[in-house]
């Protein structure tokens, strides 16, 4: 084995038919770790194209833009910062950290001390510029304190927001509504020179290239504030009381009416009380006068329902009541003109029941073609005359026998 001044090592194969090279393994960075893995996933991730503009950068069909954080105010407040947790899903916050030398933060704060003194006792500072440079310098008498006296932990923080937008006008919007909501501790602005590079800094590689634009010396308790620690309250006066919030505390109440989708889904381990839940919401909201049904198959309400005045209908296939796919509902006179203007089925619940047995049977089958559709479609008419009933029938005068049943139409 030879070794050369690089490090590599060459390991000869007696037969001299192949020659293996083993070099010291290199630092890896999290972005070169991409490199030649995962191709087809990565090809599916990225955009088409990626093109610098004059204030944004066009990603695809996206209209990006990344705002840096350039300067804060003296005094943070945690409910301002609080708001950013409150923005828009196109909206997302990079923050970068890493822990400053204190030796390093000492010498900077006497520095910004002794220039914002300066500032103070200039006679050309307006008022407010000198309020501002006392301001500087209290903030970092009170820093050097903490550094001094309780070995306080320093940062070095950066933030920057990122945007994305559908068009220019959805971008300029967005823009807007940040700068309003962060404008009360931080000042962000649109890195004109270095568009792509603060593109690159919100990726997932861990690398600010915009460094030198946004960044603050911060003590720990400054630093927690930009954690989204805080949960959003959902808190509606005329709702039903759903349980606690178990990070604040607070009493959850939700008004089901309100909301777009009003499915609620229950977990917990066994014992843990998902029964008694469901049952005292289903009870209130009877009681607000919902009508509640209730797919039981462990029966656990069913003898409390009929104690309250309600119906206990049990399906088994030995004895007791069936569900009866061939059955026809009886449809008022005005739900068929409805249905006719609606243009379902022509407004005739024979047809209408015919084109849902079609539906459950692609269900149970799903490789039926067009042509046995059709074949089972005419079946499914003639069994129904064969009951008696046809488009011209009056459903509502019909029992609950007098419909065919599964076992009619396999013996047809």
């Amino acid at each position: 084995m030879d070794e050369d001044k690089s490090g590599s090592h060459y390991v000869g194969i007696e037969r001299g038919v192949k020659m293996a090279l083993f070099s010291k393994k290199k630092k890896e960075t999290l972005e070169s770790s991409y490199i030649g893995y995962n191709d087809n996933i990565l090809n599916l991730l990225s955009p088409d194209s990626v093109q610098e503009e004059e204030s944004y950068v066009r990603s695809g069909a996206n209209f990006t833009r990344t705002l840096v954080a350039v300067e804060y105010s003296a005094i943070l407040n945690q409910e301002h910062i609080m708001n950013l947790n409150d923005l828009s899903e196109n909206i997302s916050v990079v923050q970068f950290l890493t822990e400053y030398d204190s030796a390093e933060v000492r010498k900077q704060l006497s520095e910004s001390i002794k220039q914002n003194r300066q500032k103070a006792d200039s006679k050309y500072v307006n008022d407010a510029g000198k309020a501002e440079a006392e301001a500087e310098i209290d903030s970092a008498r009170m820093t050097l304190n903490q550094l001094s006296y309780k070995n306080e932990r320093m940062y070095m923080f950066q933030m920057l927001i990122h945007i994305v937008a559908a068009d220019i006008k959805e971008l300029e919007s967005l823009t807007q509504l940040i700068k309003s909501v962060v404008g009360p501790f931080t000042k962000t602005v649109t890195p004109m020179t270095k568009l792509k590079d603060a593109f690159d800094s919100f990726l997932p590689l861990g690398k600010n290239k915009v460094f030198e634009l946004t960044y603050r010396p911060m003590n720990a308790e400054a630093v927690s504030f930009f954690f989204p620690f805080h949960e959003n309250e959902i808190f509606d006066q005329h709702g039903i009381i759903k349980g606690r919030n178990i990070t604040t505390g607070n009493v959850v109440i939700v008004d089901d009416s309100k909301l777009h989708n009003k499915h609620e889904f229950v977990i917990g381990m066994s014992g843990t009380g998902k029964t008694t839940y469901l049952f005292a919401s289903m009870m209130r909201k009877w009681m607000l006068g919902t009508i509640i049904r209730t797919i039981d198959p462990k029966g656990e309400f069913g003898a409390i329902y009929k104690s309250l005045g309600g119906e206990w209908v049990k399906f088994s296939f030995n004895g007791g009541s069936i569900i009866n796919p061939f059955d026809i509902p009886a449809i008022s006179v005005e739900a068929q003109v409805e249905m006719e203007k609606q243009g379902m089925s022509e407004g005739n619940p024979l047809l209408s029941k015919i084109s849902t047995l079609l539906t459950m049977f692609k269900l149970m089958f799903p490789n039926m073609d067009d042509l046995q559709e059709d074949i089972l479609s005419k079946y499914l008419i003639e069994l129904y005359a064969k009951f008696h009933i046809n488009e011209q029938t009056n459903i509502q005068k019909l029992k609950n026998t007098d419909f065919p049943i599964m076992r009619d139409l396999l013996i047809f």
